[in-house]
């Protein structure tokens, strides 16, 4: 069986009323690999790197470089979301984690929402 990003989603919501900042964290990273998941199954593929930039980039910039809108903006808040996860991940100090979680979550809900669409 093929696992379910979406799954990733409902963890985010769970982690995100957790009172620790490692929780919400957690929060947005599972957020971004929902959505990561879901658009990359999306595409049929997983494009390979390119000039030293990221498989996560790449994936994200080939929607956001499409002819259609809504594509486009897909990729637009795919990038803004990997920003947030990787601010998440790895820098010592994040000021108002709580808020920033709550915004990745809602932002990775948009996302699965409109890649329904295409």
């Amino acid at each position: 069986m093929d696992f379910d990003w979406r799954d990733y989603l409902g963890l985010a919501h769970q982690l995100l009323y957790s009172s620790d900042e490692a929780s919400q964290r957690s929060a947005i990273s599972r957020a971004y690999y929902a959505a990561y998941g879901v658009a990359s199954a999306r595409l049929g593929y997983e494009p390979p790197p390119s000039d030293g930039v990221g498989i996560h980039q790449t994936m994200w910039n080939e929607y956001a470089m499409s002819a259609d809108r809504t594509r486009r903006s897909i990729g637009q808040s795919g990038n803004r979301l990997r920003h947030d996860r990787n601010e998440a991940d790895y820098e010592i100090r994040l000021p108002d984690v709580r808020k920033r979680a709550e915004k990745a979550v809602k932002l990775a809900d948009s996302l699965l929402t409109h890649l329904a669409l295409v």
